[in-house]
C-alpha cells in the first residue's frame, strides 16, 4: 500500500493520508522494493492507455446517468405525493406548536408544571413585577422555580408597588404581580386587572441611621434629633406605614411628635431600595425600612432601632395572577410556589414572617 505523497510530507496520515494498492498507481507498474515518490497521484502522466481508459469510463458514466435520469422521471410523481402528505402532517405539527404563542403559552406551561413527557423546546419567560423590598428573596425564588421548570425563565420588574401598578394599568404584558401592601393590590382587583389575591408573606418596620449614627437615634423616641429625615412618598407601601407609625406615636410621647419628625424630612422615594441606599451612603440621619431591608446588602453600613410593638404596622404582601396574563398556567404554578413550604422557607431565610402556605 502507498501514502497519498502529500500527507506523507505533511505528515497527516489520518484525514488527508489514502492508501492506494501499487498496482493502481497510474503511470505504470510499482517500482521494486519501495514507494513511487515522483510527482502527485493527480497529476500522473496521460498516456494512451489512460486516455482509453478515460474513455472507457465517460461512456460507462454516461450511460449510467441515463439509466439515473429516467429513474428520477420515473419517481417524481411518487416523490411529489410523499412531499404533499409530508406537508400535511408538518402543518398540523406546527399548528399543535405554535398553539403556545396564539394561545397564552398553554403547552409549555403543561410540560413544565405537569412534569409532561414531552420535551419542551421552546424556552418561556415568565413576567413578575414585584415590590423592591420583595428583591433578594424573590430572586432566589425565581432560581428555585427555574430548576424545578426546565425551559422556562423568571424575569422580575422590581419597583415601588405603586410604580407597577400604574404600568400594569397602563397595558405592560405581566403574568403575576406581589405587592407590599393590600391597598395597591385591591386597585388592581377592583380595576378588574388581577384575580383573587393572597396573602404570602408579612413584614415589620424597622428604624435605621448610618454606621456612625451621627444624630444619636438610639431609640424611635430619638427621631426628632434626627435632622435629615428621609421617607416614602405616601402612596408607596413603606410611606404610607412609616406615616401611620408616626400617628400612633403621638398617643405614646405626646402630641406634636410627628410633626417634629415631619419637619425634618429631606427626600421622599418611590422605592424602600432607594431609601436605604441614602441611609447608607450617610445622606439622611434616620428612615423607615422593613426589617428585610435591613438585612440585606448595605447591612453593615447601618445601625437598626427597634420599632416597639404598639407603634409598629405589619406590612401585608399579596399575591395574584395578572388577567390577560400572557402563560396564566404558568403564573398560577409561580404563585403556588411562592406559598409552598419551600417558598415559605426561601422568604423566612429573607426575614419575612410567614402570610400562610399553599
Amino acid at each position: 500500500m502507498v501514502m497519498d505523497e502529500k500527507a506523507q510530507r505533511g505528515g497527516r496520515a489520518g484525514r488527508d493520508a489514502v492508501a492506494v494498492p501499487e498496482d493502481r498507481i497510474p503511470g505504470g507498474e510499482a517500482r521494486k522494493g519501495g514507494v513511487r515518490t515522483g510527482r502527485p497521484l493527480r497529476r500522473a502522466p496521460r498516456g494512451r492507455g489512460q486516455v482509453e481508459d478515460f474513455a472507457l469510463r465517460g461512456v460507462r458514466t454516461g450511460r449510467t446517468l441515463g439509466r439515473m435520469q429516467r429513474l428520477a422521471r420515473a419517481a417524481a410523481p411518487v416523490a411529489c405525493a410523499l412531499a404533499l402528505l409530508a406537508g400535511c402532517g408538518a402543518g398540523g405539527s406546527t399548528a399543535a406548536g405554535t398553539g403556545t404563542a396564539a394561545g397564552g403559552g398553554s403547552a409549555a406551561e403543561r410540560g413544565a408544571g405537569g412534569g409532561a413527557a414531552g420535551v419542551n423546546r421552546e424556552s418561556v419567560t415568565l413576567t413578575v413585577d414585584a415590590a423592591a423590598s420583595l428583591t433578594g428573596a424573590f430572586q432566589q425564588m425565581g432560581r428555585a422555580f427555574e430548576k424545578f421548570h426546565p425551559g422556562i425563565t423568571v424575569r422580575f420588574n422590581f419597583a415601588g408597588s405603586q410604580t407597577l401598578v400604574t404600568q400594569m394599568e397602563q397595558g405592560a404584558p405581566v403574568d403575576v404581580f406581589a405587592s407590599a401592601d393590600e391597598k395597591n393590590m385591591d386597585r388592581l382587583v377592583q380595576a378588574g386587572l388581577a384575580d383573587k389575591p393572597a396573602i404570602f408573606a408579612k413584614n415589620q418596620l424597622v428604624i435605621i441611621t448610618p454606621g456612625d449614627n451621627p444624630a444619636g437615634v438610639h431609640s424611635y423616641a430619638d427621631l426628632p434629633k434626627a435632622r435629615r429625615v428621609v421617607l416614602g412618598v405616601p402612596d408607596v407601601p413603606i410611606g404610607a406605614y412609616a406615616r401611620r407609625s408616626l400617628q400612633l406615636a403621638d398617643g405614646v410621647y405626646g402630641q406634636g411628635f410627628s410633626q417634629r419628625v415631619m419637619a425634618h424630612v429631606v427626600s421622599q422615594e418611590t422605592d424602600v431600595k432607594q431609601i436605604v441606599g441614602k441611609v447608607a451612603l450617610g445622606e439622611a440621619d434616620a428612615a423607615f425600612v422593613y426589617r428585610t431591608d435591613s438585612m440585606g446588602a448595605n447591612r453593615d453600613q447601618l445601625q437598626v432601632v427597634e420599632v416597639p410593638d404598639q407603634l409598629n404596622v405589619i406590612a401585608t404582601y399579596p399575591i395574584a395572577v395578572i388577567h390577560g396574563a400572557p402563560h396564566p398556567d404558568l403564573a398560577q404554578a409561580f404563585v403556588q410556589f411562592v406559598r409552598s413550604a419551600q417558598g415559605q422557607a426561601i422568604l423566612a431565610d429573607s426575614g419575612f414572617s410567614p402570610g400562610g402556605g399553599a
